[in-house]
Protein backbone atom coordinates (compact mmCIF):
# COMPACT_ATOMS: atom_id res chain seq x y z
CA UNK A 1 0.00 0.00 0.00
CA UNK A 2 1.38 3.63 -0.96
CA UNK A 3 1.77 5.69 2.37
CA UNK A 4 1.40 9.64 0.76
CA UNK A 5 -0.25 10.26 -2.48
CA UNK A 6 -3.84 11.17 -3.46
CA UNK A 7 -5.71 9.35 -0.42
CA UNK A 8 -8.39 10.03 1.11
CA UNK A 9 -6.89 12.06 4.22
CA UNK A 10 -5.24 14.41 1.76
CA UNK A 11 -7.51 15.71 -0.43
CA UNK A 12 -8.86 19.46 0.32
CA UNK A 13 -11.78 19.64 2.42
CA UNK A 14 -14.26 21.27 -0.36
CA UNK A 15 -13.49 17.89 -2.52
CA UNK A 16 -14.05 15.76 0.45
CA UNK A 17 -17.53 17.67 1.17
CA UNK A 18 -18.93 17.28 -2.64
CA UNK A 19 -17.92 13.36 -2.44
CA UNK A 20 -20.02 13.53 1.10
CA UNK A 21 -22.90 15.54 -0.40
CA UNK A 22 -23.11 13.52 -3.73
CA UNK A 23 -23.20 10.21 -1.38
CA UNK A 24 -26.16 11.37 1.02
CA UNK A 25 -27.53 12.88 -2.40
CA UNK A 26 -27.82 9.06 -4.22
CA UNK A 27 -28.63 7.45 -1.09
CA UNK A 28 -31.46 9.11 -0.90
CA UNK A 29 -32.55 8.50 -4.55
CA UNK A 30 -32.28 5.03 -2.93
CA UNK A 31 -34.33 5.46 -0.33
CA UNK A 32 -37.32 6.74 -2.10
CA UNK A 33 -37.04 3.27 -3.85
CA UNK A 34 -38.16 2.07 -0.45
CA UNK A 35 -41.23 3.93 0.27
CA UNK A 36 -44.11 3.31 -0.43
CA UNK A 37 -46.13 6.22 -2.49
CA UNK A 38 -49.53 4.64 -3.93
CA UNK A 39 -52.17 2.18 -2.88
CA UNK A 40 -50.77 0.53 -6.38
CA UNK A 41 -47.77 0.21 -5.53
CA UNK A 42 -49.33 -1.52 -2.04
CA UNK A 43 -51.07 -3.93 -3.56
CA UNK A 44 -48.76 -5.26 -5.36
CA UNK A 45 -46.46 -5.54 -2.24
CA UNK A 46 -49.43 -6.89 -0.72
CA UNK A 47 -49.73 -9.52 -2.96
CA UNK A 48 -45.86 -10.45 -2.65
CA UNK A 49 -46.42 -10.94 1.00
CA UNK A 50 -49.23 -13.21 0.01
CA UNK A 51 -47.38 -15.28 -2.65
CA UNK A 52 -44.66 -15.69 -0.05
CA UNK A 53 -46.78 -16.76 2.53
CA UNK A 54 -48.68 -19.34 1.06
CA UNK A 55 -46.03 -20.83 -0.35
CA UNK A 56 -44.68 -21.24 3.04
CA UNK A 57 -48.22 -22.54 4.06
CA UNK A 58 -48.11 -24.90 1.95
CA UNK A 59 -44.42 -26.16 2.78
CA UNK A 60 -46.05 -26.32 6.39
CA UNK A 61 -48.57 -28.35 5.07
CA UNK A 62 -45.84 -30.83 4.01
CA UNK A 63 -43.77 -30.46 7.06
CA UNK A 64 -46.50 -30.52 9.36
CA UNK A 65 -49.33 -33.29 8.22
CA UNK A 66 -52.62 -33.25 9.25
CA UNK A 67 -54.37 -30.21 11.45
CA UNK A 68 -50.88 -28.84 12.55
CA UNK A 69 -49.63 -27.44 9.43
CA UNK A 70 -53.15 -26.06 7.95
CA UNK A 71 -53.01 -24.27 11.12
CA UNK A 72 -49.56 -22.54 10.37
CA UNK A 73 -50.87 -21.78 7.07
CA UNK A 74 -53.35 -20.06 8.54
CA UNK A 75 -51.13 -18.13 10.48
CA UNK A 76 -49.11 -17.42 7.59
CA UNK A 77 -52.34 -15.95 5.53
CA UNK A 78 -53.73 -13.84 9.20
CA UNK A 79 -50.23 -12.38 8.96
CA UNK A 80 -50.49 -10.73 5.28
CA UNK A 81 -54.10 -9.72 6.57
CA UNK A 82 -52.98 -7.77 9.19
CA UNK A 83 -49.80 -6.75 7.55
CA UNK A 84 -51.91 -5.40 4.46
CA UNK A 85 -54.30 -3.99 6.42
CA UNK A 86 -51.50 -1.70 8.30
CA UNK A 87 -50.13 -0.69 4.93
CA UNK A 88 -53.21 0.82 3.48
CA UNK A 89 -54.12 2.35 6.74
CA UNK A 90 -50.62 3.95 6.78
CA UNK A 91 -51.21 5.19 3.15
CA UNK A 92 -54.78 6.68 4.12
CA UNK A 93 -53.55 7.95 7.42
CA UNK A 94 -50.64 10.14 5.49
CA UNK A 95 -52.70 10.89 2.61
CA UNK A 96 -55.31 12.85 5.27
CA UNK A 97 -51.92 14.24 7.35
CA UNK A 98 -51.48 15.92 3.86
CA UNK A 99 -55.05 17.02 3.39
CA UNK A 100 -55.18 18.37 7.26
CA UNK A 101 -51.83 20.37 6.60
CA UNK A 102 -52.82 21.88 3.09
CA UNK A 103 -56.06 23.12 4.68
CA UNK A 104 -54.23 24.69 7.44
CA UNK A 105 -51.53 26.06 5.26
CA UNK A 106 -48.68 24.59 6.21
CA UNK A 107 -46.53 22.56 4.34
CA UNK A 108 -46.67 19.01 4.16
CA UNK A 109 -45.22 17.26 7.40
CA UNK A 110 -43.15 14.51 7.40
CA UNK A 111 -44.55 11.06 6.81
CA UNK A 112 -43.06 9.23 9.91
CA UNK A 113 -44.57 12.53 12.56
CA UNK A 114 -47.42 13.44 10.28
CA UNK A 115 -49.63 10.20 11.13
CA UNK A 116 -49.54 10.52 14.68
CA UNK A 117 -52.48 11.39 16.89
CA UNK A 118 -52.06 14.40 18.39
CA UNK A 119 -50.54 15.88 15.10
CA UNK A 120 -54.00 15.40 13.48
CA UNK A 121 -55.88 16.74 16.26
CA UNK A 122 -54.29 19.73 16.47
CA UNK A 123 -53.91 20.52 13.00
CA UNK A 124 -57.48 20.02 12.53
CA UNK A 125 -58.44 21.66 15.84
CA UNK A 126 -56.87 25.38 15.31
CA UNK A 127 -59.41 27.17 16.68
CA UNK A 128 -58.63 26.37 20.04
CA UNK A 129 -54.37 27.09 20.76
CA UNK A 130 -52.95 24.07 22.73
CA UNK A 131 -51.86 26.27 25.44
CA UNK A 132 -55.63 26.98 26.88
CA UNK A 133 -55.56 23.32 27.07
CA UNK A 134 -51.88 22.92 28.68
CA UNK A 135 -53.38 25.29 31.62
CA UNK A 136 -56.54 23.83 32.06
CA UNK A 137 -56.48 20.84 34.54
CA UNK A 138 -59.50 19.13 33.67
CA UNK A 139 -58.74 19.08 29.90
CA UNK A 140 -55.14 18.35 30.68
CA UNK A 141 -55.61 14.81 31.63
CA UNK A 142 -58.29 13.64 29.01
CA UNK A 143 -57.06 13.08 25.67
CA UNK A 144 -58.20 14.59 22.50
CA UNK A 145 -58.57 11.12 20.59
CA UNK A 146 -61.18 8.36 22.20
CA UNK A 147 -59.74 5.61 23.60
CA UNK A 148 -61.03 2.55 21.07
CA UNK A 149 -63.93 0.54 22.10
CA UNK A 150 -62.76 -2.87 23.65
CA UNK A 151 -64.48 -6.12 21.56
CA UNK A 152 -64.64 -7.83 24.70
CA UNK A 153 -65.26 -6.13 27.83
CA UNK A 154 -65.26 -9.07 30.25
CA UNK A 155 -61.42 -9.36 29.13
Amino acid sequence: MKSGGNGWLVQPLHERKLRTERCIYMLSRVKRLFVIKTRWEAYLIIYALALGAMTRGAHYTEIYPGWPGYVLMAATAGAVFIGGAKILDALRYEAEAREVAARSGDAAPAPHSATSGPALYSAGNDAEPQADHASDPASAQTSPIPAPKTVFPGL
